[in-house]
């Protein structure tokens, strides 16, 4: 045997390899917590906008802000929430819309000023016997000889002039604060809470409407109308006739 060669580390040397090796994994840990710390905030950040925009979108239509859609683009039950929250905004609007054209219907059926009249918000509320008496004046016009003339005419040609016909009063009766309360073939009712000065006033008017109204027909080729106005100031009971699956302002 010429020699022995040997190589390798010693205990020391081992050790300092352990330890250094030790130091590698504790940095690689860190860096690893860190990086699964920063994902968590930044998934922690993205939910919490998230949800913070769904609330700002609960808060506005609480508020009455019925256009207010939430916009969440996360791939995760937070999107499908905004989207059933959206859904659920979109029917809201739909039934408000339906609700406001309901009530915009029936006040041309029933007068709103006639329900503010007997204390009542809404139609819901009014029941049969509702009354209420008060002072105001009565304007009543009807067509002269209405029936003479409407047999020349057909069942729609009738109706078209009744329309055509009222349609030019009503707003004469709203300018003088009044309002229509019934109809009576062709002619109307109506009704001014305030001044009889203000029924006055509006059969004025009705009767240069209707001269504007002669000179269309005489333009068109028919002959001139006449109405009749009566106005009476007094007492005036205002309520709900009729029975329980039928009323009727009166």
């Amino acid at each position: 045997m010429v020699g022995i060669y040997e190589t390798g580390k010693d205990a020391n040397g081992i050790k300092e390899h352990n330890q250094e090796l030790k130091i590698n994994i504790i940095w690689d840990m860190v860096l690893i917590t860190l990086v699964i710390l920063l994902l968590f905030i930044v998934i922690a950040l993205s939910v919490s906008l998230s949800i913070r925009r769904l609330r700002a979108s609960v808060n506005e239509i609480a508020g009455g802000k019925w256009e207010v859609a939430v916009d969440i683009r996360s791939r995760d039950e937070l999107a499908d929430l905004g989207e059933r929250f959206n859904m659920m905004a979109q029917y809201i609007r739909n039934y408000i819309g339906e609700i406001t054209r309901f009530s915009e219907a029936y006040f041309r059926f029933v007068p709103q000023q006639f329900l503010r009249f007997i204390g009542k918000d809404s139609i819901v509320n009014v029941n049969l016997g509702d009354q209420v008496q008060q002072e105001m004046s009565i304007l009543v016009s009807n067509m002269r000889d209405f029936y003479r003339f409407s047999r020349s005419l057909s069942a729609e040609q009738n109706f078209n002039f009744i329309n055509s016909y009222l349609k030019r009063f009503g707003p004469v009766i709203r300018q003088e604060d009044g309002f229509v309360s019934k109809y009576l073939g062709a002619g109307f009712l109506a009704l001014f809470p305030s001044q009889a000065d203000h029924a006055l006033k509006a059969a004025l008017q009705m009767r240069r409407t209707l001269e504007e109204y002669n000179a269309h027909r005489a333009q068109t080729g028919f002959a001139p109308i006449d109405i009749g106005i009566a106005i009476h100031y007094g007492t005036v009971m205002l309520g709900v006739i009729g029975e329980e699956k039928r009323m009727e302002g009166a």
